[in-house]
């Protein structure tokens, strides 16, 4: 219940560890500011730059370099600016930290926008030495009066890499925690968190009573829009080897439509799942185009189509006298799966109209996602990283193919192998969406590589 002052609420939901993002590159859209802490305190997008005080000094890095914060009184200090003020609309801050510091009196602060305990507006600390969850993260929104702190129990001062990131949209605010939501509060209405005070990363303006943070922290980004989880999973994965999801429960699903011959219609030929079309789905080759369609082959000169990916799936255009020939008018295609499953991505070929959309419902929900048209012949992987899906909806504004579904499973679980050498499974028993991610398969193109069991390269979105 709220009561002004400070209202404590959150929902623990668990932790997995990463390696790293270049977030400062990763999320463009709605991007304030970013300090990347490359041997200075500048902004990568030149509106803020901050000042280093009282010996910030630099250490390693999740990306390049990191700001290194002894814990006595250094700090970067933002001067106050009208782009870090918010007042009741939606916003994100984000960063990586690493310490090992436990034994304060009170919370460090990572990043805040506040001059003392009472007066805050926003920021991200950790329990350093409070009574409760010692090294708790926490995500604090105030008016000067009121504040939500948003928190879990999970200990970061472990000396690992921790990637932090506290969103608030209307009365909503929410705390990620190595990519995975951890806790959410509510208030009433939103707190209005405009201030003349400035923005410090490291400590706060007025450091009276909560002492300065000892560690690195890197890559800290400020969004004036709220963050999805899959662009904060995405971010996450685009440098990564490992997954960012937990083993959740469910297998994962990949497919790349190999196997089958040019102008095959595919509904329920693959196991564990349904495929439908407002046109017959059918099965282009790509390493051999057909209907003079050189947007479709791969490789080929559009952006990111390194590689050959053979069999893709198109809509045919039912009006065509030749086929597979995919439709100019674009249609929907539907991926039904017979039980949940998890997909960290989905591979598109030609996505060059504008209007395009990917809709996924799973057991975070139903999101929807607006596909960016890219050059003739691009390809993109484009993030889902949801568990419990159930359904994929591609909307297509015009010409398009699906290339691929792909998953990542965790280090430790993969029990039995999905991926061989290209070419080399069984094509009889087509049994071959479901199953836990295994042996390495690397396809070769245009100079390219990819190695499907070592993580998914995510588009810039």
């Amino acid at each position: 219940m709220f009561q002004g002052r400070t209202l404590m609420l959150g929902l623990v939901f668990g932790m997995v560890s990463f390696n790293a993002w270049a977030q400062c590159g990763c999320v463009t859209d709605g991007l304030v500011s970013c300090w990347s802490a490359e041997g200075d305190a500048a902004d990568v997008t030149s509106t803020n730059p901050g000042i280093l005080l009282n010996g910030v000094g630099f250490g390693p890095g999740i990306v390049g370099q990191a700001f290194s914060f002894d814990g006595v009184d250094d700090h970067v200090l933002v001067p106050d600016d009208p782009s870090l003020d918010f007042g009741t609309d939606d916003f994100t801050v984000a960063t990586w930290v690493k310490t090992s510091f436990l034994g304060g009196t009170t919370n460090d602060l990572i990043l805040s926008k506040t001059s003392s305990g009472v007066d805050v507006q926003y920021g991200l600390s950790y329990r350093a030495g409070l009574t409760g969850p010692l090294g708790a993260p926490r995500f604090a929104v105030g008016d000067g009066a009121d504040v939500v702190i948003t928190e879990t129990t999970s200990n970061i001062a472990d000396g690992e890499w921790h990637y932090l990131v506290g969103v608030r949209e209307g009365v909503t605010t929410r705390l990620y925690l190595d990519c995975e939501l951890v806790a959410t509060a509510t208030t009433p209405m939103p707190l209005n968190v405009d201030s003349l005070n400035d923005l410090a990363i490291g400590g706060r303006q007025n450091p009276i009573n909560d002492p300065y943070f000892r560690g690195l922290i890197d890559e800290v980004a400020i969004f004036d829009r709220a963050l999805t989880e899959s662009e904060i999973r995405a971010c996450h994965e685009s440098v990564t080897t490992d997954p960012c999801l937990a083993d959740c429960g469910t297998p994962c699903f990949n497919e790349d439509f190999e196997g089958f011959a040019a102008g095959d219609e595919i509904t329920t030929e693959i196991a564990g799942v349904t495929i439908s079309g407002t046109s017959p789905v059918l099965i282009f080759d790509g390493s051999a185009p057909s209907c003079d369609d050189e947007d479709l082959s791969t490789p080929g000169p559009g952006d990111g189509n390194l590689l050959g990916r053979g069999g893709v799936l198109i809509l045919q255009e039912t009006w065509s006298a030749c086929a597979p020939d995919d439709s100019r008018d674009g249609g929907v295609m539907t991926f039904t799966f017979d039980a949940p499953v998890r997909v960290d991505g989905i591979g598109l070929l030609d996505i060059d109209e504008p209007g395009s959309t990917l809709t996924v419902t799973s057991d975070s929900g139903v999101e929807s996602i607006s596909l960016q048209p890219q050059s003739d012949n691009s390809w993109q992987e484009v993030a889902i990283a949801r568990c419990g899906v159930t359904e994929i909806v591609v909307e297509l504004a015009g010409s398009g193919a699906v290339t691929d579904l792909t998953c990542t499973e965790p280090l430790g679980r993969r029990a039995r192998s999905v991926w061989s050498e290209r070419g080399a499974r069984d094509r009889g028993s087509r049994a071959r969406g479901l199953g836990w991610a295994g042996e390495r398969s690397r396809r070769l193109g245009g100079g390219g590589e990819r190695d499907r069991d070592a993580g998914l390269s995510w588009p810039s979105r």
